[in-house]
Protein backbone atom coordinates (compact mmCIF):
# COMPACT_ATOMS: atom_id res chain seq x y z
CA UNK A 1 0.00 0.00 0.00
CA UNK A 2 2.97 2.48 0.37
CA UNK A 3 2.95 2.34 -3.24
CA UNK A 4 0.25 5.16 -3.25
CA UNK A 5 0.97 7.17 -0.67
CA UNK A 6 4.53 7.72 -2.48
CA UNK A 7 4.81 10.78 -4.76
CA UNK A 8 7.37 9.11 -6.12
CA UNK A 9 6.87 5.95 -7.86
CA UNK A 10 6.95 4.76 -11.06
CA UNK A 11 5.25 7.90 -12.93
CA UNK A 12 5.72 10.89 -10.10
CA UNK A 13 2.53 11.94 -9.26
CA UNK A 14 3.16 15.49 -8.88
CA UNK A 15 3.68 15.56 -13.40
CA UNK A 16 0.47 17.00 -14.43
CA UNK A 17 -1.86 14.92 -16.83
CA UNK A 18 -0.67 11.49 -16.54
CA UNK A 19 1.22 11.62 -12.20
CA UNK A 20 -1.61 9.11 -11.47
CA UNK A 21 -1.55 7.00 -14.16
CA UNK A 22 1.23 5.06 -12.31
CA UNK A 23 -1.20 4.95 -9.21
CA UNK A 24 -4.17 3.36 -11.49
CA UNK A 25 -2.25 0.68 -13.21
CA UNK A 26 -0.83 -0.99 -10.11
CA UNK A 27 -4.95 -0.43 -8.54
CA UNK A 28 -6.20 -2.32 -11.42
CA UNK A 29 -3.01 -4.63 -11.14
CA UNK A 30 -4.05 -5.79 -7.34
CA UNK A 31 -7.91 -5.85 -8.14
CA UNK A 32 -7.05 -8.29 -11.32
CA UNK A 33 -4.62 -10.63 -9.18
CA UNK A 34 -7.61 -10.23 -5.60
CA UNK A 35 -10.41 -11.31 -8.19
CA UNK A 36 -10.89 -14.74 -6.65
CA UNK A 37 -10.47 -13.48 -3.23
CA UNK A 38 -12.73 -10.22 -3.64
CA UNK A 39 -15.86 -13.53 -5.30
CA UNK A 40 -15.29 -15.83 -2.91
CA UNK A 41 -15.26 -13.22 -0.27
CA UNK A 42 -18.23 -12.55 -1.43
CA UNK A 43 -19.84 -15.58 -1.61
CA UNK A 44 -19.01 -16.19 2.30
CA UNK A 45 -21.09 -12.52 2.79
CA UNK A 46 -23.73 -14.43 1.11
CA UNK A 47 -23.82 -17.79 2.80
CA UNK A 48 -23.47 -15.85 6.29
CA UNK A 49 -26.53 -13.91 5.93
CA UNK A 50 -28.44 -17.12 4.07
CA UNK A 51 -27.47 -19.01 7.42
CA UNK A 52 -28.09 -16.91 9.70
CA UNK A 53 -31.83 -15.67 8.30
CA UNK A 54 -31.91 -20.15 7.46
CA UNK A 55 -31.96 -20.86 11.23
CA UNK A 56 -33.86 -17.90 12.12
CA UNK A 57 -37.01 -18.91 10.09
CA UNK A 58 -36.76 -22.32 11.44
CA UNK A 59 -37.51 -20.64 14.68
CA UNK A 60 -33.35 -21.41 16.08
CA UNK A 61 -31.45 -19.03 17.54
CA UNK A 62 -28.90 -18.27 14.28
CA UNK A 63 -25.90 -17.32 16.81
CA UNK A 64 -25.82 -20.66 18.48
CA UNK A 65 -23.50 -22.77 16.65
CA UNK A 66 -22.18 -20.21 14.46
CA UNK A 67 -18.37 -20.15 15.04
CA UNK A 68 -18.67 -23.94 14.06
CA UNK A 69 -20.84 -23.05 10.58
CA UNK A 70 -18.50 -20.14 9.88
CA UNK A 71 -15.15 -21.71 10.46
CA UNK A 72 -16.33 -24.86 8.15
CA UNK A 73 -17.20 -22.34 5.01
CA UNK A 74 -14.24 -20.20 5.65
CA UNK A 75 -12.10 -23.34 5.88
CA UNK A 76 -13.60 -24.26 2.22
CA UNK A 77 -13.15 -21.26 0.59
CA UNK A 78 -9.44 -20.71 1.90
CA UNK A 79 -9.11 -24.11 0.50
CA UNK A 80 -10.23 -22.83 -3.05
CA UNK A 81 -8.29 -19.62 -2.91
CA UNK A 82 -5.05 -22.07 -2.29
CA UNK A 83 -6.08 -24.37 -5.17
CA UNK A 84 -6.64 -21.48 -7.50
CA UNK A 85 -3.85 -19.90 -6.60
CA UNK A 86 -1.70 -22.75 -7.08
CA UNK A 87 -3.27 -23.26 -10.47
CA UNK A 88 -2.24 -19.53 -11.75
CA UNK A 89 0.82 -20.28 -10.61
CA UNK A 90 1.99 -23.32 -12.13
CA UNK A 91 2.47 -24.92 -7.90
CA UNK A 92 4.97 -22.03 -7.03
CA UNK A 93 2.92 -20.32 -4.43
CA UNK A 94 1.51 -17.28 -4.33
CA UNK A 95 3.76 -14.58 -6.84
CA UNK A 96 1.67 -11.33 -8.63
CA UNK A 97 2.14 -11.35 -12.11
CA UNK A 98 2.68 -7.56 -13.64
CA UNK A 99 1.45 -9.04 -16.67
Amino acid sequence: MYYFVDADDVIPDYIPGIGFLGDAIYAEIVIQELRTEIRLYQEFCQFRIAEETRRRDRGKDPYVGREDWITEKRSLLHSRMRKRRALRSGGRGWRMRLL
